[in-house]
């Protein structure tokens, strides 16, 4: 009887601690999908008010306009996991990926808008929109390293974390600083305002570079989802599989 009330007032000690730790945990993440959530509602009226701007045709103005609804739908799940389970860096990646998915859009409609009516910050939202692919890009690479239990699938992959991570600070660092104009087809006109002339040497190698930074920390992600497939039971099998369609769906969306 003794050894059970230690055992619970062990317990009720805990508990506030842990309601501690969740609570503040399930702030952050509301704030985070509402300011996602309010980026896409500031994304979508910016798109509304310059639709005689210059757009690639890839992204029509109607595409632009709608598609900010896709993010704040896409961090919903994350919000739910962060809330429920603030410990799983799943739920705060699909977050990552949300919020950088709306400010990328954001400094685009912005620049954008910035090229019609003549705003203030519009060099600045076109040098933003330069590099801001790689806060999408990275964590949703994480994502699928990390999925479902917020794990490596074992000690062997920690040298793919650290190539991710190593990779998106390269990557980065050549997006923001890389002389020259700004190769996305919002901005033909625009050039690099923060350029670094002696990053300019880098330009010829770029395309080894993006196979190095880019393809190949894609293809560690999607191996180690299939390394989990061929490893995990059931459930992880049909949790894996959801992964699939999502990406497939992902990717058939972003296809020009």
């Amino acid at each position: 009887m003794a050894e059970m009330g230690q055992s619970r007032a062990g317990s009720e000690t805990h508990w506030p601690a842990r309601a501690m730790v969740r609570v503040p945990a399930a702030w952050l993440a509301w704030v985070l999908w509402l300011f996602i959530a309010g980026c896409a509602g500031l994304t979508m009226a910016l798109v509304a008010g310059s639709r005689s701007a210059p757009r690639p045709d890839w992204h029509p103005w109607a595409l632009a306009l709608v598609e900010p609804v896709s993010f704040v739908a896409f961090a919903l799940p994350g919000l739910v996991v962060a809330t429920r389970r603030p410990r799983n860096p799943v739920g705060w990646l699909l977050l990552s990926c949300g919020l950088g998915m709306a400010a990328d859009n954001l400094v685009h409609a912005y620049g954008a808008y910035a090229l019609v009516h003549h705003a203030a910050g519009g060099v600045l939202a076109m040098w933003s929109a330069r590099w801001m692919f790689v806060c999408v890009t990275f964590p949703f690479f994480f994502l699928l390293l990390l999925f479902p239990d917020g794990r490596l699938p074992s000690a062997r992959w920690r040298f793919s974390g650290w190539y991710m991570g190593t990779a998106s600070a390269l990557t980065l660092t050549l997006a923001a600083l890389l002389p020259g104009p700004i190769p996305d087809g919002y901005f033909p006109s625009a050039e690099n305002p923060l350029g670094v002339p002696a990053l300019a040497h880098a330009r010829p190698f770029l395309g080894l570079v993006t196979l190095l930074c880019t393809a190949v920390p894609g293809v560690l992600a999607v191996m180690s989802l299939l390394f989990r497939f061929r490893a995990g039971d059931a459930l992880i099998r049909r949790q894996l599989e959801w992964v699939a369609l999502a990406v497939l769906a992902a990717t058939a969306g972003a296809s020009p």
